[in-house]
C-alpha cells in the first residue's frame, strides 16, 4: 500500500526544483529535458510510479491506455512532471502513428509555443481534412473527473475526425433546415419604427435573414441534389476511418468507452446554421482526470 500523504509532500518540494527552469508551462518539453525533471523525483515518489512516467517518456505505450491504477492517476494529477509526460507522449505517439501511414500529411501550428497539434492531409482539387487535434493549453479545464482536493493538471483535450456515410440522417437534416427555412420565410421581425426611419433593428434583421434564407436554401438544394458519394467523400471516408482507428486502438478505447454529447439541432451561431449544430455532425466523448477525447464525426 503506498502511502500517497507521505510521498506527495515529497513530491510538491520537487516542484521549486522545476519552476527555477523558467520555461513555460504550455510548451511542449523535449525528451532530455523531462529525463531530468524526472530525475528530481528519485526517493520522492515510488519506483513504481517512476517507472511508469519513464515510460510515458520513451512512448512505450499511450498514457491514455489503464496501465495505471486510478488513485496513481489522480496523486499523479499533483505533479507537473506528470502533465508535461503525458503531453509529450500524447504529441509524439500521434504524430508518429500518423506517419507510419504514409499518408502525405500537413501539420498546423507545429511551433511548441502554440500549444497544440493538428494534423490533416489534402486530397484532390485542395480538399484538406483534419485528422486529428490536440490542444494542451493549461487554460482549458476539464475538473468533473477530478477528485476534490486534488490539482488539476490539465493535460488538455483530443479530437478524432472520423467520416461516415449516412443516407437517414442526410434526409433528416433536409427536414430540419426545411423546417428553419419554413421560419425564417415566416418570420416578420421586428416591427418598422413608426418614424420612418431608416437602419436599426428591422433593417439590420432584414439582411441577417435573408442572409440566412440563402444559406439555407443553398443547404437544402446540395442535400436534395446529393445522388452519390464523390471520389474525395469516399476517400475521406476511407482515410478518417483507418486513422481513427489506428488511434483509438494505441489509446485501448473502444466504441463503448464514449459517451454521446447532446446538442441543440436547430441552434444557431451568430444566427446563421452551422454545420456545427447539424445533423450531419455528432460527438462523442471520453473523459479522464484532466484529460478530454472526443470523436468528431462527420456524417456523409
Amino acid at each position: 500500500m503506498i502511502d500517497y500523504d507521505f510521498f506527495l509532500e515529497k513530491a510538491k518540494s520537487s516542484e521549486t526544483i522545476e519552476k527555477t527552469m523558467k520555461v513555460s508551462d504550455n510548451v511542449l518539453k523535449e525528451k532530455s529535458e523531462l529525463k531530468k525533471l524526472l530525475n528530481n523525483y528519485e526517493g520522492k515518489i515510488s519506483k513504481q510510479l517512476i517507472e511508469y512516467l519513464n515510460s510515458l517518456i520513451e512512448l512505450e505505450f499511450s498514457v491514455v491506455k489503464e496501465n495505471i491504477k486510478e488513485d496513481d492517476r489522480y496523486f499523479l494529477s499533483e505533479l507537473a512532471i506528470y502533465r508535461y509526460a503525458a503531453i509529450y507522449n500524447i504529441y509524439n505517439r500521434s504524430l508518429a502513428l500518423i506517419k507510419n501511414t504514409a499518408l502525405p500529411f500537413k501539420i498546423e501550428a507545429k511551433n511548441f509555443h502554440n500549444n497544440s497539434l493538428q494534423i490533416k492531409t489534402a486530397l484532390k482539387d485542395n480538399f484538406d481534412i483534419f485528422l486529428f487535434d490536440y490542444n494542451y493549453d493549461n487554460n482549458l479545464f476539464n475538473k468533473d473527473k477530478i477528485k476534490e482536493g486534488y490539482n488539476n493538471r490539465n493535460i488538455g483535450e483530443i479530437k478524432i475526425y472520423e467520416a461516415l456515410e449516412s443516407k437517414e440522417l442526410r434526409e433528416k437534416e433536409m427536414y430540419r433546415i426545411l423546417e428553419e427555412l419554413i421560419n425564417a420565410y415566416d418570420d416578420e421581425g421586428p416591427a418598422p419604427s413608426p418614424f420612418g426611419e431608416y437602419g436599426g433593428p428591422r433593417s439590420q434583421w432584414f439582411f441577417e435573414n435573408l442572409d440566412k434564407i440563402k444559406y439555407l436554401e443553398k443547404e437544402f438544394k446540395k442535400l436534395d441534389n446529393k445522388t452519390e458519394l464523390t471520389e474525395n467523400e469516399k476517400k475521406e471516408i476511407e482515410i478518417k476511418s483507418a486513422i481513427s482507428k489506428i488511434l483509438l486502438n494505441d489509446m485501448g478505447l473502444t466504441e463503448n468507452d464514449f459517451e454521446d454529447v447532446e446538442y441543440d439541432p436547430y441552434l444557431l451561431i451568430n444566427n446563421i446554421y452551422s454545420i456545427e449544430n447539424s445533423e450531419l455532425q455528432k460527438e462523442k466523448v471520453k473523459k479522464l482526470p484532466n484529460l478530454t477525447i472526443e470523436r468528431k464525426i462527420k456524417y456523409i
